[in-house]
């Protein structure tokens, strides 16, 4: 159906990356041998569902696909539908983040994702949370992080989900747990 490669669209992705991990994106060599070789390490993608910021950004559009990747080059991005065109991007730095895991659009056009990692004034920090992110405003909306936030973290993995009632679930993945909870916490 579809096929999208982060190698081939490695000029696109260049604004959105830091510019050292840019800098070590070109530096990889795709072995000859094994030409499919990704290295990017994606870690979510989603369908963009019919949403309220579709109307006034093109790239949030239903149809299009949002992907999340962490490992060597942390960013988030959405390509087209035919997974063609990168249309928009942002690091992991830009949403406060050093590393997020299952970003995915919600109805509202914010970004609902997993965060491992904080990053603060001072650098990266202890706990993970859930955020939801309003792209337009460039400002969280919502957040939820455990109390004691040390009881809460996960930091190279985990998953969250928007459920139908409003509330949310997600794991703790070194502990082996799944959650729930509301937007009051």
């Amino acid at each position: 159906l579809h096929h999208f490669s982060f190698f081939e669209h490695r000029r696109e992705l260049e604004p959105v990356v830091s510019p050292q991990f840019f800098k070590k994106f070109l530096s990889f060599a795709r072995p000859v041998s094994i030409p499919e070789t990704e290295f990017s390490h994606a870690n979510s993608i989603y369908e963009i569902p019919s949403n309220a910021y579709a109307e006034t950004n093109p790239a949030f559009q239903a149809g299009n696909y949002i992907i999340n990747s962490v490992q060597y080059f942390p960013m988030v991005f959405i390509v087209d539908h035919d997974m063609k065109k990168v249309l928009w991007g942002r690091s992991p730095d830009d949403l406060g983040a050093q590393t997020i895991h299952d970003v995915q659009v919600l109805p509202s056009g914010h970004l609902l994702y997993y965060v491992n990692v904080k990053t603060t004034a001072s650098g990266p920090t202890c706990c993970s949370s859930l955020v939801e992110y309003d792209v337009q405003k460039g400002a969280a909306v919502w957040s939820w992080e455990a109390n004691p936030a040390e009881a809460f973290f996960s930091p190279l993995m985990g998953g969250v989900q928007a459920l139908a009632n409003g509330n949310f679930l997600f794991n703790n993945v070194p502990l082996g747990t799944a959650h729930g909870v509301t937007r009051s916490g």
